[in-house]
Formats: structure tokens, sequence, C-alpha cells
């Protein structure tokens, strides 16, 4: 485990660059950082008024910091239940091919926020579409508009093909000239995200449930619905939709009490972490993997993917802020308080109560 974060952990490039903003060493009559909010202060002159050399220095810091976000975004980790959710998506596309022009059969992913169903079907899309020739879109992969209307869906579904002049116009005619668009371009897949945005409204049980059957019934493509646990309610309302699908997918939240998804969960943490050093990220490893870390984690992150990454990439912000390449246990506290907690996952810090 790291040490907590000091003036001896700071990497500097230059003598200019030995002091970022709102770091300063001890005895330093500078003014100190006032806390971990992520808030820089710039060195200012005695009239308050920012230097010129405090403006570079943030300048400098700011690129380093999102130089570390950007790395952890585009991460790429083994991680079975994405994989599988994975497999689900491409086995629909590909019995999709076999029943082109016949009715269709859907697939369906309800599961909470950062289980990783989104960053399965782009990864779905980004392999389907790798040899596109011009003019092909062999998956699309469309939000449910907040409004849950189908002319919402429609008009965006069109406009990932490009096609953004439609969308005013009536739903048969939009549905239509979707389903030409659709065949134009060669889409072997329609992914349908947030499914749940409909729940407040018509959802996918109203307009939503019958402009699917409908897309199923045309034998153009078939569809994927990809959304939280809220939406689930509502879809068991109609049975003739469902009649349409595969049984549903699950990205389920890992439980730490279960022997496979504590397994599961320690392989991801050790990925993570060697990943971080192999790409440069970190300069060691910080020990994601260690029992008693990973534990507090999983707690942390509701066992979900998407909230362990978004995480990361707080606590990564804030060691390069910072001008270090090791992450400390400070950083992970402080990721978890601002992300984890500050955005409602869970009400109280792991590590924080337990440390």
């Amino acid at each position: 485990m790291k040490n907590s974060k000091n003036a001896s952990n700071v990497v500097a490039s230059s003598p200019e660059a030995e002091v970022l903003p709102g770091r300063h060493p001890a005895g330093s009559t500078a003014r100190p950082r006032a806390d971990r909010r992520g808030v820089p202060f710039v060195d200012k002159s005695p009239d308050g008024v920012p230097t010129l050399a405090g403006a570079f220095n943030l300048q400098s810091r700011s690129r380093t910091a999102a130089k570390a976000v950007a790395e952890v975004r585009e991460m790429k980790l083994p991680f079975e239940p994405q994989l599988a959710a994975m497999g689900d998506l491409w086995e629909t596309l590909e019995t999709g091919q076999l029943l082109r022009g016949r009715k269709q059969i859907g697939c369906l992913m309800l599961d909470p926020t950062g289980c990783g169903k989104t960053t399965s079907a782009e990864a779905v899309a980004e392999l389907a579409c790798a040899e596109d020739e011009e003019g092909i879109v062999s998956v699309v992969h469309c939000r449910l508009p907040a409004s849950g209307t189908a002319i919402g869906l429609f008009s965006n579904a069109l406009a990932k093909l490009g096609d953004t002049h439609m969308n005013q116009a009536r739903e048969s005619r939009l549905l239509t000239h979707l389903c030409e668009r659709l065949e134009e371009s060669g889409t072997k897949l329609l992914v349908i995200d947030e499914t749940q945005q409909g729940a407040a409204t018509s959802g996918i049980g109203g307009q939503i449930a019958a402009a699917v059957k409908l897309l199923l019934d045309t034998g153009v493509v078939p569809v994927a619905l990809l959304g939280t646990e809220k939406a689930v309610e509502v879809l068991a309302k109609d049975r003739e939709l469902a009649g349409r699908l595969s049984a549903p997918s699950s990205l389920a939240p890992l439980d730490w009490y279960d022997d496979d998804d504590k397994e599961m969960w320690i392989r991801l943490l050790t990925s993570l972490d060697t990943q971080l050093m192999a790409q440069g990220t970190c300069s060691s490893l910080f020990g994601f993997a260690d029992e008693k870390v990973a534990q507090d984690l999983i707690e942390a992150c509701n066992g979900t993917i998407g909230q362990l990454m978004g995480m990361i990439r707080t606590a990564v912000r804030e060691m390069a802020r910072d001008g270090r390449l090791s992450l400390s246990e400070g950083d992970i506290v402080f990721a978890i308080d601002a992300w984890c907690v500050g955005y409602g996952f869970i009400k109280h810090n792991p590590f924080g109560t337990k440390r």
C-alpha cells in the first residue's frame, strides 16, 4: 500500500515545474491548497492578480491531468460479464442475418448504471463496423430520448445513419424511412440504449414497445434494448414484446460474498493495476487486488466496472495534479468521496471509515 502524499513524491521535469499550482514546500509563504475538491489555486502576486508563471504552471498541470484521465478512459480491461454480453449481442446480430426478411428476434439488457451495457454495445459496434465500406453501417447504436417517443427514437436512429432532415415527419413515415435507410446501410443490428428514459412517460410499455415490435416484424434488422432496472416493471406489462425477445442477458453487479463474483472482481482489479503501470499512467502497482482493498472497492463501486472506472479516473487526476506517478491511498479516499459519494452511488466511504 502506498503512503499518503507528501512533498517528496513530487516528480519534476525541470526546476520551474518543481512546485505545481496549489502544492508548496514546507515553510513556504505561498498560499497552501485549501481542500481536495479539485479546484486549483493559481499563484498570485501580492495584489491578488494571477501571475504569468502561475498561469503557465496551471496549463502544464492541466495537460498532465487530462492525459492521465484520457488514458484511463481508453482502457479496455478483460471483464467476463462484458464479454458474455458482447457474445449475446453478436449472437443476436448473427441470428438476424439468418432471419433476414422474416420476423426478427431481439435481445434485452436491463441492469443498474455502470454494469457495462453501453461499453459492451460500443465494443460490438466497433468490431462489426471495422471493415465497413463507405455507406455501410453494420451496427447502429442510438439512445432513446428523454421524451420517450417513437418519433424521437426513429429520428435518433436516422441521425446515426447521417440522415437528419426527417426529424419533423410523422411517425409512420419516419418508420418507413428508417427501415429503408437500415437496408440501404446494410445494418445488421440496431441497439437502442437508455430505454428507461420512457418509463416516466409512455416507456417501452407504450409507444416504444409498439415501435420496437414494428421494427422486429419488418424483418429488416434485430433490435437490442439496453437500459437500467427502472425499465423492468414497464417491460413486464408488454407480453407481446417479451415474446419477440430472447431471454434477458444479465450484467448484474458483482457480489463479494459470491465466490465466482469475488474471483472475477479480483481478476479485474489485477488487470487494472497491471495496465495502469504498463501504459505509463502509473509507475508502480497500487495493490488493488489485495483482499481487504478489493472488498472495500467492491462496496464503494457497488460491484460495477463503470463506477470503478469513474472512481479511478478521479484518482489518477488527483495524482497527476500533484505531480506524481504513483497512486496513494489518499487519492483513492478522495476519489470515492468525490465521485462515488458525490454522485450519490453510495452514502459513505468504506476507505474513509475503516482506515
